[in-house]
């Protein structure tokens, strides 16, 4: 049943290795964005076979991440930059998870260092005296 609905999601939100929101209805674009929690669908990709492209999509959500060292709520790809009001990195570990998943699929080990890469990223911009808190707004820091 999963695959049929893959099927539905590679023909109508794919575009570029991004994966864009579309009315539900006619498939067509109704917001040009990245949202951080989608950050997991590289690691579903990978479980299903599908390493290609969960490398390409996986490159594209990490290089959000290097621009700013944490993925903001919303990012614009048109625009290559946040959305307004959406800039905050509520330390979500989607993205981490997906490398992992990555790197178990591939045994590449650049994945293992993407992981330490956002450790490091994670310690810089969001450790407080008493743990860690979400970022208001990552725009700003750079990795």
């Amino acid at each position: 049943m999963f695959l049929e609905y893959d099927r539905a999601i590679q023909n109508y939100t794919r575009f570029d290795d991004w994966y864009l929101w579309v009315q539900m209805h006619k498939g067509t674009v109704s917001m040009p964005v990245f949202q951080s929690l989608e950050a997991f669908w590289p690691g579903l990709q990978s479980l299903l076979g599908n390493l290609d492209s969960a490398v390409r999509t996986f490159q594209n959500y990490y290089s959000v991440w290097r621009q700013f060292g944490g993925l903001p709520e919303f990012y614009s790809i048109p625009q290559g930059y946040t959305v307004d009001k959406r800039e905050g990195y509520p330390l979500r570990p989607e993205l981490i998870e997906s490398a992992m998943y990555l790197f178990r699929a591939t045994g590449d080990h650049t994945y293992l260092q993407l992981g330490l890469d956002a450790l490091e990223s994670i310690e810089k911009i969001t450790r407080t005296p008493c743990g860690y808190a979400s970022v208001r707004s990552v725009r700003g820091y750079k990795n």
